[in-house]
């Protein structure tokens, strides 16, 4: 988790649990995925905090 923690920094995000929970999911996906795959995948965590979270990735190029 410290190399997910520093490379969020790196890219100016503030690395939170779920921020880096969802960063090592798409890090192990082998293809594209959907927003309901994400959410899926996360079924305690609330829509817009997944939202937001690939939001900000998306901001600072860490998904396109």
């Amino acid at each position: 988790m410290a190399q997910i923690e520093d490379f969020l920094e790196s890219k100016g995000i503030r690395p939170t649990a779920i921020r880096m929970l969802v960063f090592r999911y798409l890090a192990n996906q082998k293809a594209a995925v959907a927003l309901t795959d994400v959410e899926n995948s996360f079924e305690k965590a609330d829509r817009t905090t997944l939202y937001r979270t690939l939001k900000t990735f998306e901001e600072n190029s860490v998904v396109h």
